[in-house]
This record gives structure tokens, C-alpha cells and sequence, in this order.
């Protein structure tokens, strides 16, 4: 289920935006936050959401009634406000049945204001909307958004100058908010997870859109995600080490047929490709490689593969796992799969 905390601010001191804006669609603008900024003659002070530590004005009133809890997910019953703009959810991590709480946000956008929304998504959202994740990114962003950097993680952005939300938001209920001018949304990778996500949505309302749209374009510039991420050593007696680290904690019946070491093909007869179960017997030959997510993490792919026989082509799966930054089942089950034989229904639930 998602969380959300919100962010509102009203125009202060400016800084000023260095460089062209490009990238418009029709009315969405996809250029993204790589714009640089000059600082603001406001003093500035440091806050924290979640995961996020970021520099705003200190003229900004902020409140946060969640805070990060110690694996670096979002506790329950966060609730962020800057400014004069209200935001209210019902409280996070409740179940109504068995289905998650909504929660339901309330953009109330004074003239000449902006509001600034974060919300942590799961795979599991209520809306089956999918946060953009380490999962998503290892394809193409979805069409439309630009592939940006905010606070050393991959994300998309996309702008709209109208009141309708770009990308798919879950809090936000409907695809439109109420008296904005403009909306802006960033989806950033969770590190600790690799199926969830974060998103941030900002509603301005003019006057002054241009000089609300700076600000925030100087917190997103800002922002450093939490814990500060270190850059991992990529060499080959590194990746070795991470390898037999996935194998030490990883259950040996998703291993069949895998080495723990790098660089070696092995074989053997299987019923079982990650979490699909087989109807017969299938030869196959397994590797194993590793590499270094930018996000920092380290990224296992298993790749089983098969030749082709009276019964079936050839073809091939792969099942990546991301230790994020520990190895704790964050997996993406089987995928970049071709001509996958055998496939028995209802399977593939771990």
C-alpha cells in the first residue's frame, strides 16, 4: 500500500533557473529537473521525508508526522506539510478487511501557492497502478516521462500546464487538481526494495508559476536520498564476494543448477524456472553474472537456457534479483522469457 506526505509552499525568495526548458508535448513538458539553479537569497534549512533529506527556505513552515523507520521504509501514518496548503490522509498501515486503507488527498491550492505531495507506492497498491522500481527500470520508461536523476536514483519525470496529472497517481484519486495551473510528477527507484517506488506530484497555482515552479525545481535539485549512497567496488573479486553472499542467503531450491561462482555454465534437467512449474523434464543450461545497479545495489541475473527438440524451441528465462541493499527476496520473477515450454497454469506464485 502507498503512503503519502505533502509539501506546501507559498512564493519566497526566488532562485533564479539556469538553462532552456525543452522537451514540451502538446501540453506536457518532459524536460525534467536537470535545470541548474543559482541559490536562493532566502536562508535555507534541511528537512527529511522518508528517505529524502532535501534544502528548502526557511520560511517554509514544514511538518512531518511520519518519519523513516529503520530498514529505510516509510513508517506508518506519515503526514508532511510545508506551507500554507492543507493535506489530510486517514491513517496508513490500517487494513480495512483485508484490503489496505485509502488514503485521501485534499489539494487545497491558495492563489499563488504550490503543493508538493510524496507518496512511497508498493506493488501491492489498492489502484493496481505499478511504481516505477528498480523492477521497471531495468526496461524502457513508460512512454512519455523522461529518465532523470533525482538525489542519485533513476526516476521520470513528466510537467503538465494544465490541472491534470501526467503519470498515473494513486492519492491523488481523480487525474486532476483542483485549481492548479500546472503539475509536475517524479517517480524515483526505492533502493530497498525492488518492486516499490516512490512519487512525487506538485500542484502550482498561479500567479507567479514560473517563480513557484523555480523553488521547487531547486528542492528536487536538492534532494540526497538516505542512507547516503556509496559507490560500490565494481571490480571482478567484488561481484565474486556479493555472488557468494546472494548464494548464503538465498533458499538453494531457487538455485538448482546455478554456480557460485562467476564465469561457469552448468547443466542439468529441471521442473522448475524460478517460479513457473514444468510439466516434464527440461534440460537446460544455467549462468550466473553480476553487475552494479547506478543506484548502488548489485543486481544478480539467473539465466537458464534450452535447445530446441520435437516438443519445443529453443529459448531462454531470466530471474534478476537486487540486494537492495541487502539480499531480502527482492527479486523480479522470471523475465525476458522466450518460448518458455512445459508451463503449467496457475503457477508462478513463488
Amino acid at each position: 500500500m502507498g503512503l503519502a506526505a505533502v509539501l506546501a509552499l507559498a512564493a519566497v525568495a526566488v532562485p533564479r533557473v539556469v538553462g532552456p526548458r525543452s522537451g514540451t508535448v502538446g501540453n506536457e513538458d518532459t524536460s525534467g529537473a536537470s535545470a541548474m539553479t543559482e541559490p536562493a537569497s532566502a536562508p535555507l534549512v534541511s528537512g527529511r521525508i522518508w528517505n529524502f533529506k532535501f534544502d528548502y527556505p526557511a520560511a517554509w513552515a514544514l511538518h512531518d508526522g511520519g518519519t523513516a523507520s529503520v530498514d529505510g521504509e516509510p513508517g506508518n501514518n506519515a503526514l508532511g506539510t510545508l506551507g500554507p496548503v492543507s493535506e489530510a490522509c486517514d491513517a496508513y498501515g490500517t487494513y480495512v478487511g483485508n484490503k489496505p486503507a485509502a488514503c485521501i488527498a485534499t489539494w487545497s491550492l491558495a492563489p499563488g501557492s504550490a503543493a508538493m505531495m510524496f507518496e512511497w507506492l508498493t506493488v501491492n497498491e489498492p489502484s493496481g497502478y505499478r511504481p516505477w522500481s528498480l523492477m521497471r527500470a531495468e526496461s524502457a520508461p513508460p512512454a512519455g516521462p523522461q529518465l532523470v536523476t533525482v538525489a542519485g536514483v533513476r526516476a521520470i519525470y513528466a510537467r503538465n500546464l494544465t490541472n491534470r496529472v501526467p503519470i498515473s497517481s494513486t492519492v491523488a484519486g481523480d487525474a486532476a487538481i483542483p485549481a492548479a495551473d500546472e503539475v509536475l510528477t517524479w517517480e524515483l527507484v526505492d533502493r530497498f526494495n525492488g518492486f516499490n517506488g516512490f512519487k512525487i506530484t506538485v500542484a502550482i497555482r498561479g500567479p507567479n508559476t514560473a517563480a513557484l515552479e523555480a523553488q521547487v525545481m531547486a528542492v528536487i535539485a536538492s534532494m540526497r536520498y538516505l542512507p547516503a549512497i556509496v559507490p560500490l567496488a565494481t571490480d571482478e573479486a567484488s561481484k565474486a564476494a556479493a555472488l557468494k553472499e546472494f548464494f548464503a542467503v538465498t533458499p538453494p531450491a531457487r538455485l538448482t543448477c546455478f554456480s557460485s561462482s562467476l564465469g561457469v555454465t552448468e547443466t542439468a534437467t529441471v521442473t522448475r524456472i524460478g517460479v513457473v512449474d514444468l510439466s516434464k523434464p527440461l534440460p537446460v543450461r544455467c549462468t550466473v553474472t553480476v553487475e552494479a545497479e547506478p543506484e548502488q545495489v548489485w543486481q544478480v541475473t539467473l539465466t537458464w537456457e534450452w535447445d530446441a527438440a520435437p516438443d519445443r524451441v529453443a529459448g531462454k528465462a531470466s530471474e534478476i534479483w537486487h540486494n537492495s541493499p541487502t539480499w531480502d527476496g527482492a527479486a523480479i520473477d522470471v523475465i525476458g522469457v522466450e518460448n518458455m515450454p512445459y508451463a503449467l497454469p496457475n503457477t508462478g506464485n513463488g
